[in-house]
């Protein structure tokens, strides 16, 4: 985030309550088979959304919906389910949308493969995020699917706060077959949750930073490759007083909630009232790269402040230089195959239990 946007004082703002939809769920009364040596058998599909049932069930309060349309269902079928339920929420409630499977097109056909629907089951995804952004509950959506990473239409929100975290292109060989990895989307937020919850009383229990999912992943050596952030609807943007948040955890009140539980909270990072550091000028931009220390930038008051990159943008002029942002220009790999096709047999079942 920006420095010298950044309010002085850190309002934080916790979530009473928190819902999590997972997008082609499974039907939970109906019990997974067994194989001969005892081993629950699972597709690829069934063991993620299973690994994401598990955790927000074990390590949240988060009430917990399997979204699953009968077959037959028709596209006003999906508007009008998601158009009720995220707008029956209170204003201070999280929903986090996890989605696993196929996905495809661009900018206001941007789609989901989602069983039930008529000939290739495509719903449109776009209209999905279109309906949180304008509801007003704070969002975080978790896509274990392709997303385009330039849409061309500008959403402006104004009510909440709407992230989208995106799986980045996977591990594969070098004809195109995608190879299965411990470091993939889904493995990783389940593994880098489910351990920052249970460390907090131990291994992080001198954390007191809130951090948002993808800053509790940045430290896993076993990912290969950031998840995307291809769209956040508010921005921080300098000389702009617009309230801005983030849904992060919290290890305080997580501590306090008991062992191994994630609390997350709303972290106002931009708002009215006095910033923490002034601005740049760009004579000290110039003069930071003169001195080859132009990833190092400070004000008067000695204060690090930015890391510019590529030429120079007046500071007036720029939107932002969030330098967490993911590349916006980085294109994603097509879809490749059936996302819920595939065999797989845990290992370790402890992510289901």
């Amino acid at each position: 985030m920006v420095g010298w946007n950044k309010t002085d004082i850190v309002v934080e703002d916790p979530y009473p309550t928190g819902e999590l939809y997972i997008i082609d769920g499974r039907d939970r009364n109906v019990p997974l088979p067994l194989m001969r040596n005892g081993k629950v058998f699972r597709t690829t599909h069934e063991a993620k959304v299973d690994r994401m049932y598990h955790l927000f069930a074990t390590h949240t309060n988060f009430n917990i919906t399997d979204v699953r349309f009968p077959h037959g269902s028709t596209a006003d079928d999906w508007t009008q389910y998601w158009d009720q339920e995220l707008n029956k929420h209170p204003e201070d409630t999280l929903i986090i949308i996890y989605f696993h499977g196929g996905a495809g097109y661009e900018d206001d056909n941007y789609s989901f493969a989602v069983p039930g629907f008529p000939g290739k089951s495509e719903v449109n995804a776009f209209e999905l995020i279109e309906i949180a952004n304008k509801s007003k509950s704070d969002s975080i959506f978790l896509l274990d699917c392709y997303i385009q990473t330039r849409f061309t239409t500008k959403w402006v929100n104004k009510e909440n706060n709407v992230e989208v975290s995106a799986r980045s292109p996977r591990m594969q060989t070098p004809q195109g077959n995608i190879i299965p990895h411990k470091g993939d989307f889904t493995e990783s937020i389940v593994r880098n949750l489910k351990d920052y919850a249970k460390g907090l009383s131990r291994k992080y229990a001198g954390h007191k930073a809130l951090k948002s999912i993808p800053e509790i992943m940045k430290d896993d050596a076993d990912m290969y490759s950031n998840p995307l952030r291809p769209v956040w609807f508010d921005r921080t943007r300098y000389k702009d007083e617009k309230p801005v948040a983030r849904g992060k955890v919290s290890p305080q009140l997580s501590r306090a909630a008991g062992i191994a539980q994630l609390v997350f909270v709303k972290e106002w990072i931009q708002g009215e009232g006095e910033v923490k550091w002034p601005k740049p000028t760009n004579d000290q931009i110039e003069k930071a790269r003169a001195e080859e220390r132009g990833d190092r930038i400070c004000n008067e008051c000695k204060q690090l402040i930015a890391r510019p990159v590529g030429s120079i943008t007046p500071v007036e002029d720029a939107e932002s230089l969030d330098d967490d942002d993911e590349d916006e220009g980085i294109d994603m790999e097509g879809v490749q195959g059936n996302e819920a096709g595939g065999l797989f047999v845990s290992e370790d079942d402890s992510d289901f239990d």
